[in-house]
């Protein structure tokens, strides 16, 4: 797989978007203080220190719904990662993300969760200046009002931020999804359902909605209602919450390794590469045994006719294992015709 240098990219990005923001903020009163402009350099120190992963066009990895994660606790790989991902447009219409961004960088920060409290703490004693965007700050999208109880009951949180590549510009995610490392799909108090799946499949991720960029939640404050505006910023960071925890189950298998992606050369990088340093990505890769390739049969017994079994997590005392796609049964006794979106 060849790695695309989108982190290099949205770092030279935000070099302009801060200092261009921040004048907007200044022009508009700033009501948070120079924090937002704070977050987004921090943000550019992480990536620049994060390793760097790339996933498959789509950001689907096993594509089972994320049933290897059921009653596990998730931990990044590494202390803060970024994950490039190119999603094609497949011209579905959502009215709550009418521009497609094809080209998606997606931060993710393992911390301790009593972070959440210090950064609670601060939106309630700045609750009056703030206004009602003291209460959605703190809020989220918790439907039981529980607040941030949930994640400081879990000693580790990964917050998840994303960029977007939108009309030549990479442009900041303004919200965040932050989960509890004791994750499960049923676990805390609000769920957010996947973005990528849009079918029976599609997965709720347990989590708190957090703001990189509040002032762009003022804006849409002016024109939609406080619910509607909790709705689109999760949606906006749905897709990536998604990928993330794709990229978590895969590697939960003990046969899944972390690879070195191929760097293009200097001659093939294109224009967005251009004067960049090229950062050195990372990809996974399935260390299958001829046991589990085409044509084996797999299990403690044979079907009495041919099908495609499809690939699948297995779940053992030892840890998960991926299992290929594979032909079992004997076409002898006939042959059953499914139908699998199949990618490589």
């Amino acid at each position: 797989m060849q790695a695309k240098n989108y982190a290099a990219q949205v770092v030279k990005s935000l070099d302009a978007f801060i200092p261009n923001y921040q004048k907007m903020l200044k022009a508009n009163g700033d009501k948070y203080f120079g924090l937002e402009a704070a977050h987004l350099k921090t943000l550019q120190g992480v990536i620049k220190n994060a390793v760097h992963f790339t996933m498959p066009d789509g950001g689907l990895l096993l594509d089972d719904s994320l049933k290897g994660l059921k009653s596990s606790e998730i931990r990044l790989p590494f202390q803060s990662i970024t994950i490039e991902c190119f999603i094609p447009d497949d011209g579905s219409f959502n009215e709550l993300t009418p521009n497609i961004c094809e080209k998606r960088l997606i931060v993710a920060t393992e911390t301790n969760s009593d972070v959440m409290k210090h950064i609670n703490d601060i939106v309630i004693s700045n609750k009056e200046k703030l206004g009602g965007m003291g209460d959605l700050l703190a809020k989220g999208l918790d439907a039981n009002s529980k607040g941030i109880d949930f994640l400081l009951r879990s000693e580790r949180i990964i917050t998840i931020s994303a960029f977007f590549m939108n009309r030549g510009f990479w442009t900041p995610c303004y919200s965040q999804w932050i989960i509890p490392c004791d994750w499960d799909s049923l676990h805390g108090t609000t769920q957010l359902e996947s973005l990528i799946k849009k079918d029976d499949d599609a997965v709720a991720f347990a989590g708190h909605l957090g703001f990189l960029l509040p002032s762009t939640l003022d804006m849409r404050l002016n024109s939609v209602t406080p619910a509607y505006a909790l709705k689109e910023a999760a949606h906006d960071i749905g897709g990536e919450v998604r990928i993330v925890l794709e990229l978590l189950e895969a590697l939960s298998c003990k046969n899944v390794v972390i690879d070195n992606a191929k760097i293009p050369k200097i001659g093939e990088r294109g224009a967005a590469n251009k004067n960049l340093p090229f950062y050195e990505t990372k990809c996974l890769t399935i260390k299958t045994t001829q046991k589990q390739g085409i044509g084996a049969r797999t299990g403690a017994h044979e079907s009495p006719r041919q099908h495609l079994r499809r690939g699948h997590i297995r779940r053992l005392e030892t840890g998960n294992i991926w299992v290929n796609a594979c032909v079992v049964g004997s076409s002898e006794k006939g042959v059953i015709k499914k139908s699998y979106n199949v990618t490589a």
